[in-house]
């Protein structure tokens, strides 16, 4: 199952992860082994980072974009699939307009990413 690698592969301390979005909750009885209960499961102590990749420019993710804020869109994922089991959820990186990104923009991302991940 998608989800059960997804959440064993956060038993790590620090990872970086990358779900569809269009997850939205993980089933009960996935959690269940990990004795999930909001903030309290048996991943507490770990960290998970979202990348996430929008074809969408910025302004698009914003409160009044077409697509809404992207803080509210990530919420069912670091909220009801991250933070339910325990995991400390720092905030996501996001690549705007990556469909229409140009050679050197790709680059600058790809660095960007490299910074953040240093920082963790």
């Amino acid at each position: 199952m998608i989800t059960r690698r997804f959440l064993d592969a956060t038993a790590g301390e620090g990872d970086a992860v990358s779900p569809p979005l269009t997850w939205s909750v993980v089933p009960d009885s996935t959690l269940e082994s990990y004795g999930a209960r909001f903030g309290e499961g048996t991943l507490v102590g770990k960290r998970a980072l979202l990348l996430v990749t929008v074809g969408g420019p910025e302004p698009h993710y914003a409160a009044r974009g077409i697509n809404g804020p992207i803080d509210a869109l990530l919420f069912p994922i670091q909220h009801g699939i991250l933070y339910y089991p325990g995991i400390e959820v720092l905030p996501p990186f996001v690549l705007y307009g990556v469909d229409r990104m140009t050679a050197e923009e790709y680059s600058d991302g790809v660095k960007t990413w490299e910074q953040r991940l240093l920082t963790l």
